[in-house]
């Protein structure tokens, strides 16, 4: 149990570091480079992979079973991700004017087809 309390402190300073750094390039650096557009998507997406991540977890501390506690981490990081890659695709799809809830709709349909595809090709039970 204490290793998952250091688990979600990590998770959490990770974070705040990350949602300092895009304040940081939000606020102090100009968007006309690459390298700062670049910058600005890795640490959304580090900063969506960290909020989802800790979110899941919650989630399922409250509704789940209480003695699965490492299997948490598991699928809260493997949903962290797809849900930081809808969130990173829709940023850079509205930067373009080409958002719109049709296309989020489709992003979300392929990310949901991808799973189910990676996890038809998993032979063990799924975690």
């Amino acid at each position: 149990m204490q290793k998952i309390k250091l688990y979600i402190w990590l998770l959490v300073v990770a974070a705040l570091l990350s949602a300092g750094g895009l304040g940081v390039v939000l606020f102090l650096l100009r968007p006309d480079s690459f390298l700062n557009l670049a910058l600005f998507y890795v640490l959304a997406a580090l900063l969506g992979f960290f909020v989802f991540m800790l979110l899941g977890i919650y989630i399922r501390r409250l509704f789940g079973q209480r003695e699965l506690y490492n299997q948490y981490f598991a699928v809260a990081g493997r949903q962290a991700v797809w849900l930081a890659l809808v969130l990173t695709g829709s940023l850079a799809l509205a930067s373009q004017g080409l958002f719109s809830w049709i296309n989020a709709g489709f992003l979300v349909g392929a990310v949901i087809f991808f799973e189910f595809f990676l996890a038809s090709r998993h032979s063990g039970p799924l975690t």
